[in-house]
C-alpha cells in the first residue's frame, strides 16, 4: 500500500483514531487515547490513505527504551504494508530520539501480528499469563541493538 503516509497523531485526529480503534475488542477509549497523546515520551502515528486513517501505532520512550503499546489497522488494509511501515516509522523515530531497543506485548493468538513483528525484527522472549481482560496470554517480544538506517536488521551479527 504505496499510497499511505505516515504523519504523527495529533489531538485533532482523535475522532479518527477512535473509530479505528471501534474494531478491536481491546480499543482504547477517548481518554486513553487523548492521555497517550500528552505523555512525556509518547509517539502516535498514523497511517493515512487520502483522508483515511488506516492504522495507528503508539508507543512510550522511557530513556534509551522504546515499549510498543499498540498498532491498529483497519480491516480494509491489512495484509497490504501498512502495519510494517507503521512500525518501522516508528522504530525510525524512537532510534533518532535515542532509542537502543524496543518491547510488545501481543495477543498469542495473533498469529498475524506475530509475523509481523518477527518480519519487524522482533523476537519472542517470553510470555505474560492472563495478560488481557478476557485472560489470554500474551507473548512479550523484543528487539534489541536498535540503529538507524537499520530497521530490518536488529539481531544481525
Amino acid at each position: 500500500m504505496t499510497d499511505v503516509r505516515i504523519r504523527p497523531l495529533e489531538p485533532a485526529h482523535l475522532p479518527a483514531w477512535l473509530a479505528l480503534q471501534s474494531q478491536f475488542p481491546d480499543g482504547w477509549s477517548a481518554p486513553a487515547l487523548r492521555s497517550e497523546l500528552e505523555v512525556s515520551g509518547a509517539i502516535a502515528l498514523g497511517g493515512w490513505q487520502r483522508d483515511r486513517l488506516v492504522g495507528a501505532i503508539a508507543a512510550r520512550r522511557v530513556f534509551d527504551e522504546l515499549s510498543v503499546l499498540q498498532v491498529v489497522v483497519d480491516a480494509s488494509a491489512r495484509q497490504r504494508g501498512v502495519g510494517r511501515r507503521l512500525v518501522e516509522a516508528l522504530l525510525g523515530q524512537a532510534v533518532a530520539e535515542g532509542a537502543q531497543s524496543a518491547w510488545l506485548e501481543v495477543r498469542r493468538s495473533n498469529s498475524a501480528a506475530i509475523t509481523l513483528y518477527e518480519r519487524c525484527g522482533f523476537r519472542a522472549i517470553g510470555r505474560r499469563p492472563g495478560f488481557y481482560p478476557d485472560g489470554e496470554d500474551a507473548t512479550l517480544m523484543s528487539r534489541s541493538r536498535l540503529r538507524p538506517g537499520l530497521p530490518r536488521d536488529s539481531e544481525g551479527a
